[in-house]
């Protein structure tokens, strides 16, 4: 046997295996580190990937300029009509939309920044408006804002032991008192008698004609019927010190609601009882009742803030949304 040949062959095929190994590790290193390249990656990569993630995640960047388009629609018109009402826009403290004209057949345009948070409302003396807020998070933003009709009148008519006292939009209240000049109307029902016109009700005030001595008790609950809603309680009707500056020296005496109520087409609120009391120095007591809504109006002196309330706060005060809605009360 040559022994010497089987050795040498037997430290080649060790020496083959060994080379066949040393290759084979090699790839599996080479691979390894491939994965890892492809699995790991860099830390500019990582901030390059988030950065992307942040805008193509919300489709666009923060603070890059973006367009508002603003239409308003007249929420008591069946067809949600557009209409054409003074657009207000708040960014913070800024009112950055001041009167603005809306168009009644295309959008009004107004620039911001992508992620600005906005307040918006539409209003003027035709038209009450409901605010909305908003983040912008598109570079083109519609929006649609929300506006009511606001009616050129009432329909206010006066029960008395379960009858209505006349039957038209503005008939007087007549009561004839018993002998203790004392006497209670069931209610008064104050109506908005068209379906496309809204009444923003807020206070009822009573003025005297002069030489009138008369007192009114209305304090309980009112009745809000809504029109193919049923009815409900907005809440306790109560007497107020609290009158508005143009008829501080008009109103006698003023009853006020919780909240405005703002009626619909053919929506109606019943007051609560109204008790009146007379002196009985007079044949006849005349007092006119005041129906007075609340609307929205841009403060002056309040840093160019929109307000709400029964008139504006300027110097000499002007009525804001319908035009003060009056009927008689006569007392025999």
């Amino acid at each position: 046997m040559n022994k010497k040949g089987t050795g040498g062959a037997t430290i080649g095929i060790f020496l083959g295996i060994f080379v066949m190994a040393l290759i084979g590790g090699g790839m599996l290193w080479l691979n390894f580190t491939q994965q890892t390249a492809l699995t790991e990656p860099t830390e500019q990569q990582l901030a390059t990937t988030q950065e992307t993630a942040t805008v193509v995640g919300q489709g666009l960047k923060e603070g890059n300029a973006a367009t508002v388009k603003y239409k308003a629609q007249d929420k008591e018109n069946a067809g949600k009509a557009q209409v054409a009402p003074s657009l207000y826009v708040e960014n913070g403290d800024l009112l950055i939309e001041d009167a603005t004209s809306l168009s009644a057949s295309s959008t009004t345009s107004s620039s911001t920044t992508v992620g600005a948070k906005l307040r918006a409302v539409a209003f003027n003396s035709n038209f009450y408006g409901d605010w909305k807020e908003f983040t912008v998070n598109a570079e083109t933003y519609p929006i649609t804002l929300d506006v009511y009709n606001i009616t050129p009148s009432l329909k206010v008519l006066c029960y008395y032991q379960g009858s209505a006292l006349g039957t038209g939009a503005n008939d007087a209240c007549n009561m004839t008192l018993a002998s203790s000049q004392t006497d209670t109307f069931d209610y008064m029902k104050i109506e908005v008698n068209a379906s496309n016109r809204a009444f923003n009700l807020k206070q009822i005030g009573f003025d005297q004609i002069v030489g009138t001595n008369l007192t009114i008790t209305m304090t309980g609950n009112a009745d809000w019927v809504q029109n193919s809603k049923g009815q409900s309680v907005p809440g306790v009707m109560s007497e107020t010190t609290s009158r508005p500056k143009r008829l501080k020296s008009t109103l006698d005496q003023q009853f006020v609601l919780p909240n405005a109520i703002m009626l619909h087409g053919y929506d109606s609120i019943r007051t609560p009882l109204i008790k009146v009391e007379t002196d009985g120095d007079n044949p006849l007591e005349t007092m006119t009742v005041y129906f007075l809504d609340e609307s929205k109006f841009k403060s002056s002196v309040s840093g160019n803030k929109i307000l709400s309330g029964l008139e504006d706060d300027a110097t000499s005060p002007a009525d804001v949304g319908a035009s003060d809605y009056t009927i008689r009360m006569n007392i025999n």
